[in-house]
């Protein structure tokens, strides 16, 4: 196997390779295409990177996972490509956008519940109702009750599918209708928000929704694939219910460092469909957690193992945080060699970051890592990130996500590596 020293030295050699930025994808329209645009979500990759390792790497009849699931993409466009897809994630949030996204629904179908539920919206008579208190913080009462209109009417469609789509358009517009800072992606209150009514962003969204979904359904439908097995479940990626030698592709982008903040970024879902009642205990869940018995468990591989003692001189909170998430990471890329067949491959796209100043080097831990697990490299490209879903900027002190206003903050993410091993 090679040495943690032959890593480093490889990856410090590599330059970014132009064809994998996708910067010709003009103001972003072709990754949100179809059902891509359905809801927002935080460090999204782009479609593209899934299409052009799927054409490399699979076969005409493959099996591919994403054990980090988030909001669908590879397994949208696995199914687009006519492969068969499983994806898992711990956030139910992020099942109930990939399964909206992921499931076409009959066109005339959709647009006469969409009748239907506008009809319900207009004649529901207001009720008081009861809420977390964290909403409270969150909305102003005149927008909380109209939206509690919008929520209520929806629960009387009798179609699942339908309901989840009418649910994934109303928690898209969640953080619209409050005071939520928009331009930050952490959570900040903006007192001075001009909160947009509730009922026209929810039809306006809802409208372009339908629209996508006819052009999804129809897509699938020409090219023959509208039948073509996608599935999204909860389910922790160091611990997949997955028979072992059972897929062909894993294509996933695996949660930063700071995964706990995926938490925060999604709590007015989480907590308006009452997915959680208490936000901390619903971060124990995430990967890289340090509340946890397990926090002290050694970083498998050497180049995790240096970072970490070097944040042991400048922050033993941070060292121990990174050292869960490197352990994790070794779980479960452990679970995906377990699971992908013989001659299978694994792509797994991270980029490194800094904190508190030390260079986290997750690609190169991940590479070790894989290698450990008994993957055999293929190939590293580095590619420079032309756009994401994601805050490209940390605060220097506390090293969460900042904007470009933030007088400490720093550039991160500007690229990311795309590592394809063999098993």
């Amino acid at each position: 196997m090679q040495s943690a020293a032959h890593i480093l030295e490889k990856y410090s050699k590599i330059t970014p390779d132009m064809s994998w930025s996708f910067s010709n994808v003009a103001d972003r329209r072709e990754s949100k295409h179809l059902t891509h645009s359905y809801h927002r979500y935080p460090a999204k990759f782009i479609p593209q990177i899934v299409e052009t390792l799927l054409n490399k790497y699979s076969k005409e009849t493959s099996v591919v996972c994403d054990p980090f699931g988030g909001c669908g993409t590879t397994l949208i466009v696995a199914k687009l490509s006519g492969h068969s897809s499983i994806g898992f994630d711990i956030n139910p949030v992020a099942k109930l956008i990939a399964e909206a996204k992921l499931c076409p629904i009959d066109p005339s179908k959709l647009e006469a519940e969409v009748l239907k539920l506008q009809a319900r919206i207009s004649k529901l008579k207001f009720k008081p109702f009861k809420t977390h208190p964290r909403l409270r913080y969150w909305f102003k009462t005149k927008d909380l009750n109209q939206l509690s209109k919008i929520h209520r009417s929806i629960s009387y469609t009798r179609d699942l599918e339908i309901k989840r789509f009418f649910l994934c358009c109303f928690s898209h517009i969640l953080k619209n209708t409050s005071i939520w800072l928009m331009s930050s992606i952490k959570p900040t209150r903006d007192f001075n928000k001009t909160i947009p009514n509730a009922l026209e962003i929810f039809s306006t969204h809802l409208a372009s929704m339908v629209k996508r979904n006819k052009e999804y359904y129809y897509h699938l439908k020409e090219e023959g694939v509208l039948e073509t097995p996608a599935k999204m479940r909860i389910g922790d990626a160091r611990k997949l219910p997955l028979h072992k030698n059972s897929v062909d592709h894993i294509i996933t982008s695996p949660p930063y460092v700071t995964s706990y903040e995926y938490a925060d970024l999604h709590q007015l879902t989480l907590l308006w469909f009452k997915f959680t009642k208490d936000l901390p205990a619903f971060r124990k869940k995430f990967i890289g957690t340090t509340m946890s018995v397990e926090s002290d468990l050694p970083t498998q591989g050497e180049i995790g193992k240096a970072i970490v003692e070097s944040l042991k001189t400048v922050h033993e909170p941070t060292s121990r945080r990174v050292n869960k998430y490197f352990t994790d990471m070794g779980s479960a890329i452990a679970e995906m060699y377990r699971v992908t067949k013989p001659g299978g491959h694994v792509s797994i796209i991270v980029g490194n970051t800094n904190l508190k100043g030390v260079e986290i080097r997750n690609a190169e831990v991940a590479h070790e890592q894989m290698l450990l697990a008994g993957f055999k490299a293929i190939q590293v490209v580095k590619r420079e990130i032309a756009f994401q879903i994601i805050a490209p900027w940390r605060d220097k002190i506390s090293g969460r996500f900042t904007n470009k206003e933030d007088e400490n903050r720093k550039q991160v993410y500007q690229y990311e590596y795309i590592i394809t091993m063999q098993k």
